[in-house]
C-alpha cells in the first residue's frame, strides 16, 4: 500500500484528509515543519500533502536527496476555481499540484493517483536498461558494453533506448518518425543512417539490429540473431 504523509497543523482537518485517504493508502501525519522532514526521510512516503501555511517544508523536501523526488500537493485556503495566482504561488513554493481546502474527496484521490502515476513513470524512465552485455543508464546518459563505454550522440542514445524498451518487436520506420522525430522533419533515410551508426558503434554487443524488409527494424534478442 502506498504511503501518504499529511503535514497539517489543524487536527480536525488532518482527520478530514485521513478519512478521505485511509481506504486507499497508508496515512502518516505530523502537525509541523520540525518533524516533517525527519518523518519523510525515515518513513519514505510516496506523496506528501502539506498546508500552504507550512510551505517551507516543500523547500526542505526538495533539497534533501532522500525526499527531493516525492510529489507534493499543497492545500490552500486562498485557492478557488478562478484564482490562478494562488495556484501559481503554490507551484512556485515547490508543490507539484494544488487543492482548495474545501475539496471533494474524489478530487483529492484523483490528484493523488495522478501524481503517483507520474512518479512511477519517472522512476521507470530512470531505471537502467539491460540487454545481453549492454547496459544503458538513463540517469547518467551512458552506455556500456561489458564495462566498455560507448559514445553515442543524443539522438543515437534515445534511439537505442527506444529499441531496448521494445526488444523483440518490429518497429516500423513510420512509428519511429512519429514518436522520436514528431517535431522535426527527417526522412526514412535518416533513420537508416542512425541505425547504421548504432550497428557500427555497438560492435561487441551480443544482440543485433535486424532489418525487416518492408516492415522496419527489430532489436533481436533470440539465439541465432544476425
Amino acid at each position: 500500500m502506498k504511503k501518504v504523509l499529511i503535514v497539517e497543523e489543524c487536527q480536525q482537518f488532518r482527520s478530514v484528509l485521513r478519512s478521505a485517504l485511509a481506504s486507499k493508502y497508508e496515512v502518516l501525519e505530523t502537525e509541523g515543519v520540525r518533524d516533517a522532514l525527519g518523518l519523510a526521510i525515515h518513513s519514505g512516503p510516496d506523496l506528501v500533502i502539506v498546508d500552504e501555511s507550512l510551505a517551507e517544508i516543500c523547500e526542505r523536501l526538495r533539497v534533501h536527496p532522500a525526499t527531493r523526488g516525492i510529489p507534493i500537493i499543497m492545500v490552500a485556503d486562498s485557492l478557488d476555481h478562478g484564482e490562478w495566482a494562488a495556484r501559481v504561488r503554490c507551484l512556485d513554493r515547490g508543490a507539484d499540484d494544488a487543492l482548495h481546502r474545501a475539496f471533494y474527496p474524489e478530487e483529492l484521490l484523483a490528484k493523488v493517483r495522478a501524481r503517483l502515476r507520474e512518479r512511477e513513470r519517472d522512476e521507470r524512465e530512470q531505471q537502467a536498461l539491460t540487454a545481453g552485455n549492454l547496459v544503458l543508464d538513463p540517469g547518467g546518459a551512458s552506455v556500456r558494453i561489458e564495462n566498455r563505454p560507448v559514445v553515442l550522440t543524443p539522438t543515437e542514445f534515445e534511439l537505442l533506448r527506444y529499441f531496448l524498451e521494445r526488444t523483440g518487436r518490429v518497429i516500423p520506420r513510420k512509428q519511429l518518425l512519429g514518436e522520436l522525430w514528431a517535431e522535426t522533419v527527417v526522412t526514412r533515410r535518416t533513420i537508416d543512417t542512425h541505425i547504421a551508426n548504432l550497428r557500427r558503434k555497438l560492435r561487441g554487443f551480443d544482440h543485433a539490429f535486424e532489418t525487416i524488409y518492408g516492415a522496419g527494424y527489430r532489436l533481436c534478442v533470440a539465439e541465432g540473431c544476425p
